[in-house]
Parts: C-alpha cells; sequence; structure tokens
C-alpha cells in the first residue's frame, strides 16, 4: 500500500490504487509580482491607497475562490468519512474504530515533520502551494481521502491569512496522520487477538460494515469494486440483507468476520466461499478482506482456514480457487499461508473502476488440504 504521506513529503504519488496564494491560490511567483509591483508603484508616487484597496479586493476575492473550491470539489471519501473527530488516544481508552490506519514508516515520516521545520515541511508546503495554483481539486481529494475533515478544510481557507493557506494546510495534514500513527501504536500494543470466527450477516450488521468499510476505504477500493466512492449505509444494508438471503438458500456463503479482542467479540472484516455455476464441478471461489485497524494480525489468512474447512466438509467443494491481482501484494500472502499453489497468470482478469489488472491463480484442493492446528 502506498500511502499520501509520502506522495506529498518525498515528491512521490497518492497511493495506486493516497500559502503563498493569491486568486485561486496563486503561486508564490506571483505574490512576489504583486509585492513588487505595489514597491513600483510607491517609487512612482502612485495612489498608494488605491494600490491598497485593490490589493484588499484581490485577497478577499482569492479567499472567497478558495473556499467556493472547498465547498464545491466532488471528490470525497463515503458519507460519513469527513467529519471524524479522533479522541485524544491514552493506554485505557479505545481510539475509534472508524480511523483508517495507514502505513507505519509514513506516519512515522509526518510525525517526525511536524516536530521541526525542516526542508521536507518546507517542500511540502512547497507541493501545496503548487496545486494550489495548478490543481485544487486534486489537493482537496487528497485531503479529504487521508480523513482532514471537509469543516477543517472549509475553516482554514475562511480564517487564515492568505500567505498562510498552505502552511495550515499542510500542519492539518501531518496533524492527521500523527493521529492515525497514534492509533496504529495503540492497537499494536493492546490488540491481542484470541480468536477469529465466522458467521453469516444479519441486517443488523450494516452500520458496523458501513463504518469498517470507511475506516479501510484507501486499502480496499484498490482491489474490490464494489468499494468505490459515494458507498453508502443504504449499500451496507443491501448487501447485508442479500448476503443472509443467499446464505440461507445455500448459493452463496459470506461471512462476517469477528475477532476476539480483551474479551469482547468486534467486526474485523469478510469472508465468502462462491461455489461456481457448475455445481457439479465442486469448484468454488475464495474471496476475503480485512478491515485496516485490525490488519497485520493475520485475521483474514485464520478467517479463510474456517471458511475453506466448511467448504470441503460441509458444502462438497472438491477445488477452492483465489483469483488476486498482481499488484494486491498482501492478499497473495495470504494465499500463501494457506498453503494455496500459485497455478498461472490471467491476462487482464481483473475490473476495479476504470483499471483493468492481470492476476495470478491459486488454488486449494481438498485432497491436499492439510488443517493447521494453529488456527
Amino acid at each position: 500500500m502506498h500511502f499520501v504521506c509520502i506522495t506529498l513529503v518525498q515528491r512521490g504519488r497518492y497511493g495506486n490504487s493516497q500559502e503563498s496564494g493569491c486568486e485561486e491560490g496563486a503561486s508564490e511567483e506571483s505574490c512576489r509580482q504583486e509585492s513588487a509591483g505595489e514597491e513600483s508603484a510607491r517609487q512612482e508616487g502612485s495612489s498608494q491607497e488605491g494600490a491598497r484597496q485593490e490589493s484588499r479586493s484581490q485577497k478577499g476575492s482569492a479567499r472567497e475562490e478558495s473556499c467556493k473550491v472547498a465547498r464545491g470539489a466532488q471528490c470525497r471519501l463515503p458519507e460519513g468519512s469527513r467529519s471524524l473527530r479522533e479522541p485524544s488516544v491514552s493506554r485505557d481508552t479505545p481510539p475509534s474504530a472508524r480511523a483508517a490506519m495507514n502505513h507505519h514508516a509514513a506516519l512515522e515520516k509526518a510525525h517526525s515533520l511536524l516536530q521541526t521545520r525542516s526542508p521536507a515541511y518546507e517542500h511540502l508546503v512547497e507541493r501545496i502551494t503548487q496545486l494550489l495554483a495548478t490543481n485544487p481539486e486534486q489537493l482537496l481529494h487528497i485531503l479529504y481521502r487521508v480523513d482532514v475533515s471537509q469543516e477543517r478544510v472549509t475553516e482554514i481557507f475562511r480564517t487564515a491569512a492568505i500567505d498562510r493557506i498552505a502552511p495550515e494546510l499542510a500542519s492539518a495534514l501531518l496533524e492527521r496522520l500523527e493521529q492515525k500513527l497514534s492509533l496504529r501504536q495503540w492497537y499494536s500494543q493492546h490488540h491481542t487477538i484470541m480468536q477469529v470466527r465466522l458467521r453469516p450477516y444479519t441486517a443488523s450488521d450494516a452500520q458496523t460494515l458501513f463504518d469498517a468499510v470507511v475506516e479501510s476505504f484507501d486499502e480496499l477500493h484498490r482491489w474490490l469494486a464494489w468499494c468505490r466512492h459515494g458507498y453508502s449505509l443504504e449499500d451496507a444494508r443491501s448487501w447485508c440483507t442479500s448476503a443472509a438471503e443467499q446464505y440461507n438458500a445455500g448459493t452463496h456463503f459470506h461471512h462476517a468476520v469477528e475477532a476476539q479482542i480483551g474479551g469482547q467479540w468486534l467486526f474485523a472484516g469478510g469472508c465468502g466461499i462462491t461455489p461456481t455455476a457448475d455445481q457439479a464441478s465442486g469448484v468454488a471461489m475464495l474471496g476475503y478482506w480485512t478491515r485496516s485497524s485490525l490488519a497485520g494480525q493475520s485475521i483474514a489468512t485464520r478467517a479463510s482456514h474456517h471458511a475453506i474447512e466448511h467448504a470441503f466438509d460441509q458444502l462438497g467443494i472438491e477445488r477452492i480457487e483465489i483469483i488476486i491481482a498482481t499488484p494486491n501484494k498482501a492478499s497473495q500472502r495470504v494465499a500463501e499461508k494457506l498453503g494455496a499453489t500459485r497455478e498461472a497468470l490471467l491476462r487482464s482478469r481483473i475490473v476495479v473502476g476504470d483499471k483493468r489488472y492481470d492476476a495470478f491463480l491459486y488454488s486449494i484442493l481438498r485432497a491436499e488440504w492439510k488443517p493447521a492446528a494453529k488456527f
């Protein structure tokens, strides 16, 4: 996974599937030209008052335009994900389950940048200034996907001095990433997964599912076609109802995954077995995902193990296939931990949004399956 901290700090990229400005965030060079013009006017004896009034008018227009951009941009996470207010992280109180995690090294970098005004920090401010001038919508897209709330962004545009907009946005982004770092550290120190279990979805799972998808959007939407921009609570309700009906009908077996943490069972992701249309062939597809806040603890591996056991023992399945996009290394590691065999490279096999990916085909045969006691 790749994250926006690296994108802006090291001039890299956002995901792969995350202010010295004048009008609409004009460049720093434009502002220097404006200042030089004012100095020239003073030297030539021009009307100073008139120049000041014009400058104030331009700056007022800039802030008004910036606010319009902040309010009007359409590149956003699903509804509800931009108004997060994280609680302070303590050793006794678990952080909000809706906060998305990011790559640990990137978060550490953000934390260090907050402590100093290093050249890397100045480069971040410069990069934001450039985006303000050239592509403000992309900038807002980045900020929203890191969960810097729309309200926070709008407040900065509305209240910050015109030459402070870029530094304020940089600080807001880094502060959000530092919160994610604190949350990730808390989870790694306090979450010990005792057990993992599967159960059918019910209608009451909709809100919990929606919260997990919002939390994990950056990771999920790259590989899962259903996890798209605009994913809503109604989408979650529809899925839970459909999954329950299909499970009862015996056509698809989509499971809610729960992990036991601190004596409580928490929603941890999803895992499904889908028999092929030709049921006589005894072939089924396996899919899995884990919410971001509980990633890295073998939940998908353990859940998939239970699903495979159920498929072989109860459903008469003889062969299970897993199809994984070639860049999706995390899912490939799960398949390999399960003992699956990589059989083939399928060209242009997976479609997510407007992108097509080659995919690896993995398989697990009932005749070769060796249950692992550790699961």
